[in-house]
């Protein structure tokens, strides 16, 4: 066993690894709760935590290998890599705020606390150790383009939303009149909304790979068998799922 971690103490490996399912868990419980905010009094509560728990695990473990790699790898310079103790400190750092964020019922981004403490603590091993310039410890065009997408983000959903609500007012809702009518329509677009909802868990859990990053980061240093990612891959989805079953529905109940 110590021969696969190449020297590297298999207890900090381990603890890791935990901490990236425990991120997972708190990503569930926090910034992948807006999503199935959408579905709340449509059907019952406990249905809704598990339809948008479902969708983000699915996302997670089958579509997240390019956030998870971009994270893991892709926003840190040349000559740079991972070390344990970074992937720890980042990984602490993230949760602990994310956990609090759950239990105080306000959402945080994910995104947001993993790369501002993946730039905090490159910029201080930078520092810290000789032989690496902090002005080439990041690849400054993959992370610019992520931080510029906070801001595109906010208000491409805006204006998509406002396009998709005028379409919707003038196509269904402005040709029936009456309440039975109305109703029925309600009725019928419920299922619409749980697809919806379903499908968006899904390509949100996709892009929420962060805790994945950390364990592609294990894996692209060599540190664990790169046999080892996607069983662990897998983990983190089921961790998320409870995540969100479990710590969201207090900031699904606090925004809904």
């Amino acid at each position: 066993m110590v021969e696969l971690f190449e020297g590297l103490s298999f207890i900090l490996v381990i603890t890791v690894i935990l901490l990236a399912f425990g991120l997972s868990f708190a990503i569930g419980g926090n910034d992948e709760t807006s999503t199935p905010l959408a579905a709340v009094g449509s059907i019952k509560f406990v249905y809704v935590l598990i339809i948008g728990g479902l969708g983000l695990a699915i996302g997670m473990i089958i579509f997240s290998e390019g956030v998870a790699s971009l994270v893991g790898a892709g926003i840190l310079g040349e000559g740079i890599e991972y070390t344990v103790y970074m992937l720890l400190a980042v990984l602490i750092s993230s949760i602990l705020w994310l956990v609090l964020g759950s239990f105080a019922g306000i959402p945080l981004s994910s995104t947001h606390s993993l790369v501002g403490s993946i730039f905090g603590v490159v910029i201080v091993y930078s520092l810290s150790v000789g032989g690496v310039d902090p002005t080439t410890a990041f690849n400054w065009g993959k992370l610019g383009k992520v931080v510029i997408s906070w801001f595109i983000s906010p208000v491409a959903g805006l204006l998509v939303t406002y396009g998709m609500y005028k379409i919707i007012s003038r196509f269904f809702l402005q040709r029936h009149k009456g309440l039975n009518k109305i109703e029925n329509s309600e009725r019928k677009f419920i299922w619409g909304l749980l697809i919806a909802v379903f499908m968006a868990s899904i390509w949100t859990g996709a892009n929420s790979a962060e805790a994945l990053g950390m364990i592609y980061a294990l894996s692209h240093n060599g540190t664990i068998p790169v046999s080892s990612y996607y069983p662990l891959v897998v983990v983190c989805g089921i961790f998320a799922f409870f995540g969100l079953f479990i710590a969201g529905r207090y900031v699904i109940r606090n925004l809904a």
